[in-house]
């Protein structure tokens, strides 16, 4: 006889399916985890343009305005500002770009909050991500 058993595949059907599982999973956390690398960079490139040209930036929730621009993040993100003197703007001086809005914003992702990255503002203004 020629051909295959239905055990046999019914195995590779099963091995089949494991592996596409896997797939697709590491897919999925590649993909989180780019929204997290293109967030972060986005609030790092948003802080530094209201540092050169002098006006702030406010937090509120997925979304971030700078400039009357409303920008909005993957719901797979969020931000946490923690801020001197609390509140969720970060304002910055025309003149000399200090702040006197220093603090650290955290962004990570929701599905897990042990992977996250760091904006460090510093009160002459400097922005320092980690």
């Amino acid at each position: 006889m020629k051909g295959f058993t239905l055990v046999e595949i019914l195995i590779s059907i099963a091995i089949l399916a494991i592996i596409a599982t896997l797939s697709f999973n590491s897919l999925v956390n590649y993909s989180r985890k780019e929204n997290l690398d293109k967030s972060t960079l986005k609030i790092e490139s948003l802080l530094e343009d209201a540092r050169s040209f002098g006006y702030g930036v406010n937090f509120s929730a997925n979304e971030i305005t700078e400039n009357s621009e409303v920008y909005t993040l993957p719901n797979s993100v969020i931000v946490i500002t923690d801020i001197n003197g609390g509140g969720n703007d970060i304002i910055f001086d025309k003149i000399t770009g200090t702040t006197e809005q220093y603090g650290t914003i955290t962004i990570s992702l929701s599905t897990n909050e042990n992977l996250k990255k760091e904006i460090v503002i510093y009160k002459t203004g400097l922005i320092e991500r980690n």
